[in-house]
């Protein structure tokens, strides 16, 4: 899975949780990443 896909996701959840359009960029490092994968974690459950 790519980083838009990842980011699409988040997105999504943040879309239809808050019903706000956010702009998430791409990772520019490893704490950012470890974010990024929790947050898409909860995405993917949320979404499923």
């Amino acid at each position: 899975m790519s980083y838009g896909q990842i980011i699409a996701a988040i997105q999504c959840y943040i879309h239809h949780m808050t019903d706000k359009e956010v702009q998430i960029n791409l990772p520019r490092n490893v704490g950012e990443i470890k974010k990024m994968q929790q947050m898409y974690n909860i995405a993917s459950a949320y979404l499923s």
